[in-house]
């Protein structure tokens, strides 16, 4: 049997009594009028059903999404409300790109492995926007060039071959050198790969149109429900929720995001804290053109979008824990993010921040997220790590999870598998890798890096970025 531990919201720091709130819950509220978070009842007896959710985050939301198409009996549960963690705090850019470039992932992989990742994620932006425009609600979807800057962790040179190997794995994208960068877009860089197909959505009503979709096709969502323990029963597996209440199911997934269960592989994965900020609506024409959404190549990174209010919305300077922010932290991320904005867009050095927020994600060592049955529970999945690239994973998680559940088997599997990290040589590489590992501080200042030492005890450990995208806190 399994027990699961007590980890707290990436969003709340409840020592402190405090919860945050993200642009979005803001926006969602003030024009509605209402909580942008529905409010579910808890579990008050015992439940019987096909497949057990756990996690109410995109990731969970979107497997109930796909599992109802198939008219399976499902139950899916929150220890809070769906959707008040990570996907609120999200900053909501969806992209093929990952973290890993792709010419890492062909070093770590091979070339056909490295290919059919990044063509995955190119096919998953197409499938969602195709669901989101059948759904009730096509919050906010529009689609923006995603513009990729040159920096410390990948040079112009490496970009461009980056740019060809995407182009070789049938990917539409161009490498353009600073003064065109500038010309068209108003940004400041030495050269960029520019893609088209990307988008921008409200993450909290993509979230809530999925589930209320997903309901009315019969899934049983329940709020206020943690499930502390699972072991096999019979033909099943049986949940056993914090207030006593059981879940028997013939399968069960865990969707999670940072708050996961301990049979995950801590050693390939890792816990942060990231930041997101918000300015106040700007001039459009002050703003840099088409409206895209742009990062960089560094780490830690930048990464930036407008909103349909026109603010500028942008994200990174990632601590290396993963627990709420302290308000020093969230003053000087805000300092940060602002400067560089400043440095990337000058016209807008008069741009201020009106709101900063935190979360919690968990990345693994390569980017990718691991997708796989629990060890010595066989009708038990999880997936974990989604990283920078949450939104688009956790797509990919949801249709790769409904496979397992289904007997039928997604074609992508094994690139998802915890596996691919079992020879020594791999982790190896990994560690030594500070572009896939996490384990560069370029931007890191010294003081940071004593204060961190200090709150861990004597060991220095390394930061990390993320794109704000969803990551299930």
């Amino acid at each position: 049997m399994y027990t699961f531990g007590q980890n707290h919201r990436g969003t709340a720091d409840p020592a402190a009594g405090r919860e945050q709130v993200s642009y979005w819950s803001g926006v969602n509220e003030s024009s509605t009028g209402r909580s942008s978070h529905s409010s579910y009842p808890p579990l008050e007896s015992a439940g019987l059903c096909d497949v057990a959710i756990v996690g109410g985050g995109l990731c969970g939301v979107m497997l109930a999404y796909e599992l109802s198409r198939a008219r399976m009996n499902v139950i899916l549960v929150d220890r809070d409300q769906p959707g008040v963690g990570a996907s609120s705090a999200s900053t909501a850019m969806l992209q093929y790109e990952l973290d890993a470039p792709l010419l890492k992932l062909i070093d770590l992989y091979g070339t056909k492995a490295g290919m059919s990742v990044y063509r995955r994620y190119a096919q998953s932006l197409v499938e969602i926007r195709r669901a989101v425009r059948r759904l009730s609600d096509r919050c906010d979807l529009e689609e923006r060039p995603s513009v990729f800057i040159a920096g410390a962790s990948m040079n112009s040179s490496e970009l461009r071959a980056e740019s060809r190997a995407r182009q070789a794995a049938g990917i539409s994208c161009e490498w353009i050198d600073g003064n065109t960068l500038y010309k068209r877009f108003g940004i400041v860089g030495d050269s960029a790969i520019v893609s088209p197909g990307a988008f921008e959505i409200d993450p909290v009503r993509m979230l809530r149109a999925l589930l209320h979709t997903a309901a009315n096709r019969g899934v049983r969502v329940f709020g206020r429900t943690e499930v502390v323990a699972t072991e096999p029963h019979r033909d099943g597996v049986l949940l056993t929720t914090r207030r006593g209440q059981a879940i028997r199911a013939k399968f069960a997934v865990f969707a999670t995001g940072a708050r996961s269960p301990e049979f995950s592989d801590y050693t390939v994965v890792r816990t942060r804290t990231t930041f997101a900020a918000v300015s106040q609506p700007i001039d459009p024409l002050k703003l840099w053109s088409e409206r895209a959404m742009f990062w960089e190549a560094n780490d830690p990174y930048f990464y930036a979008r407008l909103t349909p209010d026109n603010r500028v919305l942008m994200g990174g300077n990632d601590l290396d824990y993963g627990r709420c922010a302290s308000d020093e932290d969230l003053t000087l991320a805000s300092m940060r993010l602002l400067s560089t904005l400043r440095l990337r867009v000058p016209q807008l050095r008069d741009v201020q921040v009106t709101m900063t927020w935190c979360g919690e994600i968990a990345e693994s060592l390569d980017g990718l997220p691991i997708i796989d049955r629990a060890p010595g529970l066989s009708r038990v999945a999880y997936v974990l790590g989604q990283g920078g690239s949450g939104l688009t994973a956790s797509w990919i998680a949801s249709k790769v999870l409904a496979g397992i559940v289904l007997a039928e088997p997604d074609p992508d599997a094994d690139l998802f598998r915890k596996s691919r990290f079992a020879s020594d040589a791999a982790r190896r590489t990994l560690l030594a890798n500070p572009d896939l590992s996490g384990e560069n501080s370029l931007h890191e200042h010294p003081s940071d890096r004593r204060d961190r030492a200090h709150q861990h005890g004597d060991r220095e450990t390394p930061p990390a970025t993320r794109r704000g995208e969803h990551h299930d806190v």
